[in-house]
C-alpha cells in the first residue's frame, strides 16, 4: 500500500500537508514538450525531443515514464517499423527486464493519468525523462528521507479498546527533489 502510494505522490503530489512535489508540479515551462494546441499522438519524434531537453550529466537520461496505455503506443510504433521488434530491453539489478528506447529504460506507471485535458483533447497523458541524483544534490531528481527515519517503519500499537482488532501503525517519511531544472522534461498531451 505504501509503495502504491510513493509511486502515486511521486507522480501527482501537490507538496500540500502530508503530499510531497511530484513530477507533474516539479517539471518546469520550459522543460516540456509543445505537442500542439490539442496534443498529438506519440512518435519517435517527441521521444527524440523529450530526451533531447536533459541535459544534466552531459545529455545522459537515465529514465524515460510512461503509463501503460502509451507504453502500449510505444510497442506499436516499433511493430510498424516492420522489421523491428519490442525486444530492445535492460535487466535491472532485480533481473526484471524492461523496454528500453536509445538505450534509456523505460518505466511504466499507471498513475500518471490519461485524463489530462490539452485543448480539445480530455484523455491526454504525460510522458517524463529525467535524471536521477548521484548523491551530489546536483543532477536530477532524488528521492528524500527524514534523517534517522529511512524506510518503512512498523509499530505494534496493540489492541483496540473498541473494536476487536490488533492497531499496527506503518509509516514512511520520504519526499522527492528535484535538484536542476535541466535534469527533468515532460511531453504533456500524448493522445495514446
Amino acid at each position: 500500500s505504501i509503495g502504491r502510494k510513493f509511486q502515486d505522490t511521486l507522480i501527482n503530489g501537490d507538496g500540500l500537508g502530508d503530499s510531497f512535489a511530484g513530477l507533474m508540479s516539479l517539471v518546469p515551462a520550459s522543460q516540456k514538450i509543445d505537442t500542439g494546441t490539442d496534443g498529438s499522438n506519440l512518435s519517435f519524434e517527441i521521444l527524440d525531443g523529450l530526451l533531447d531537453m536533459v541535459k544534466d550529466k552531459d545529455g545522459e537520461v537515465d529514465f524515460l515514464m510512461m503509463n501503460s496505455r502509451t507504453l502500449r503506443s510505444y510497442y506499436a510504433l516499433l511493430r510498424a517499423l516492420g522489421g523491428a521488434g519490442i525486444g530492445d530491453v535492460t535487466t535491472l539489478p532485480s533481473g526484471r527486464q524492461i523496454p528500453v528506447y536509445r538505450g534509456t529504460p523505460i518505466f511504466r506507471n499507471d498513475w500518471i493519468a490519461t485524463n489530462q485535458t490539452k485543448g480539445a483533447t480530455t484523455t491526454a497523458t504525460t510522458i517524463f525523462a529525467g535524471n536521477f541524483d548521484d548523491g551530489s544534490g546536483k543532477y536530477g531528481i532524488s528521492g528524500l528521507t527524514a534523517k534517522g527515519s529511512a524506510g518503512i517503519r512498523v509499530k505494534d500499537i496493540g489492541e483496540s479498546e473498541t473494536k476487536d482488532e490488533t492497531i499496527t501503525r506503518v509509516k514512511m517519511y520520504c519526499g522527492l527533489a528535484n535538484f536542476s531544472q535541466l535534469g527533468i522534461a515532460a511531453a504533456p498531451g500524448i493522445k495514446n
